[in-house]
């Protein structure tokens, strides 16, 4: 599904913008697909303390997707690192599995996040929600 909704090409040829590329080559085989095998990692940037992987859905929509498609094309899942940046001082690349680990000590089971989501009521409840929806999500995707 990631490679036939991600294919479509952008280039010179404004006639052409929004092609879908899934079959340019023939028997199947897309222009995208041709990209992405042999992909060895995946680099995701974080340069927010606002918004973390599991805020919204677009992490394991995107950087994910990209994970499970290389896994398709090539049976093996690529490397998948965050590049963290918020702090300018401090850049550094960090496995998925480190980024994730960092961010549910330092947030999610923080008893002060904790205790800010029980007294939001529903809207916390629903916050909480939507962060394990989205780290389901992440789940399958690597």
């Amino acid at each position: 599904m990631y490679l036939d909704r991600m294919g479509f090409a952008y280039g010179a040829d404004e006639s052409r913008w929004s092609e879908n590329a899934a079959n340019t080559l023939g028997e199947g085989e897309g222009l995208y697909s041709k990209v992405l095998s042999g992909t060895e990692g995946v680099i995701f940037s974080r340069s927010t303390n606002l918004y973390a992987l599991m805020t919204n859905d677009d992490p394991f929509q995107y950087f994910g997707g990209i994970g499970l498609a290389v896994r398709h094309l090539d049976g093996a899942t690529p490397e998948m690192y965050v590049s963290n940046l918020r702090k300018k001082d401090q850049l550094k690349s960090q496995t998925l599995d480190e980024f994730v680990n960092q961010k549910m000590r330092s947030r999610y089971f923080h008893p002060r996040w904790i205790k800010a989501m029980q007294d939001s009521g529903y809207a916390g409840a629903t916050a909480i929600l939507d962060r394990m929806n989205n780290m389901w999500g992440g789940s399958d995707d690597t």
